[in-house]
């Protein structure tokens, strides 16, 4: 089995290594990680500026790379994961004690992690791509849940999560931070190419293959297809055109990477505007939360209850909403999914509860089921009549440091 490749961007070489070292031991055998900072790094940004020069730039010839900047790109195009920080501008301190200091800091003035991530999903082959601390540096809680909705990368976390238990296997070691909007990352990082499958014709309809009718959807969820007549008609080639897709739609580009970056945008669109307002497809907690009484006896026991909070592939689907299952969408988003106007419909035959469920609320920063009183409201900026959601508001209990933002939004 090859070795796969994990490239950490960061301007600051100290932490840099403190990352790599973090995610050399969540990802285990099988993976190189490989610190780039530096000389590098400016190799990096110059790389991707100049092949993304022929697409911002109307009639401008190839892109003119040097040898150093294609063996560069084709670093990122073997890449499974990479790693950038958000903000890649370094500090004089930083560059006064290496050789071509001026020159680094130069390159890198104004760069960010987010336009690195953009440009490396258009221009490279490679898998998935997560950005650290674009707004906070320390561990927080997005309170609107859509806060990275447009983003470019597939994640973004912040400087306190690399190695965190709960982002790679979904079950918190030893703390309760774990935020429902996380991935299980250590089963994610192959997901691009996962999602290619999904739209390996291009000309396929999206919300055919998905089951899902866009009817339902708010209005806010089909932003991303403003530029199409009607909705019920887009194709994946459309997502590409989108404003999660490319920044520069009329340039030429060969068909593997409209299909890489058309694979991103579903996912990235699916995971945090389709999926997230549970208003149209609902997960398990979600839905238990929403419709107890469909689940017969079972509420009565507050196991049930811990179980169907599991997360990622080992949360089962439940018998029960077979029917109402929707495959395609738990396949790209990594844990089922359940379409709401069919459980509806099954309904009146599934009330089976004879005695008194327990009474209960799932916490979103904590990924489990709670007793209201150790609960606190918020309100979400999610489309949809489930904007409202709860807490355990660990900062205020004392357990953990970590941010709530923002504040207004919780009581």
């Amino acid at each position: 089995m090859s070795t796969q490749i994990a490239l950490v961007c960061d301007d600051r070489a100290d932490r840099l290594h403190t990352w790599a070292t973090k995610l050399e031991e969540r990802l285990g055998d099988g993976w190189r990680v490989e610190e780039i900072t530096g000389t590098e790094l400016a190799l990096l940004v110059d790389a991707l500026s100049e092949a993304e020069r022929p697409h911002r730039e109307a009639g401008h010839p190839d892109a003119n790379l040097t040898s150093d900047q294609s063996a560069m790109l084709r670093r990122v195009d073997d890449a499974g994961l990479l790693v950038l920080d958000s903000d890649l501008t370094p500090s004089r301190s930083d560059m006064d004690a290496i050789a071509d200091g001026e020159d680094i800091t130069r390159a890198l003035r104004n760069q960010s992690g987010e336009t690195l991530a953009r440009q490396a999903r258009a221009l490279t082959t490679v898998g998935y791509i997560i950005v650290v601390n674009r707004y906070y540096g320390s561990r927080f809680f997005d309170l609107t849940m859509n806060l990275f909705e447009t983003g470019a990368a597939d994640l973004y976390i912040t400087n306190d999560d690399i190695g965190d238990a709960a982002l790679w296997t979904g079950t918190a070691d030893g703390a309760r931070f774990n935020p429902s909007y996380w991935p299980v990352l250590g089963a994610r990082l192959d997901a691009i190419d996962r999602a290619v499958t999904v739209v390996e014709d291009l000309d396929a309809k999206v919300f055919d293959t998905l089951g899902i009718d866009p009817d339902l959807l708010e209005p806010e969820q089909l932003d991303v297809l403003q530029h199409v007549d009607d909705p019920h008609d887009a194709t994946f080639r459309q997502l590409v055109d989108s404003p999660l897709g490319l920044r520069f739609p009329d340039a030429p580009v060969g068909e593997d990477a409209v299909r890489r970056v058309a694979a991103s945008v579903l996912l990235r669109w699916l995971v945090r505007t389709v999926c997230s307002p549970q208003n149209v497809v609902s997960d398990l907690p979600h839905l238990l939360t929403r419709f107890p009484q469909l689940f017969g006896d079972d509420v009565a026991e507050r196991g049930f209850w811990d179980a169907a909070a599991v997360k990622g592939a080992e949360a089962a689907v439940d018998v029960r909403f077979l029917d109402a299952a929707r495959s395609p969408v738990s396949q790209l988003v990594g844990r089922p999914f359940y379409d709401l106007e069919a459980v509806r419909s099954l309904g009146p035959r599934q009330r089976t509860s004879t005695g008194p469920a327990v009474r209960l609320v799932y916490a979103e920063d904590t990924s489990r089921f709670v007793d209201p009183s150790e609960a606190d409201g918020f309100r979400s900026a999610l489309p949809g009549s489930a904007a409202r959601r709860f807490v355990e508001s660990l900062d205020r209990r004392g357990d953990e440091e970590v941010e709530y933002r923002p504040r207004t939004r919780r009581r």
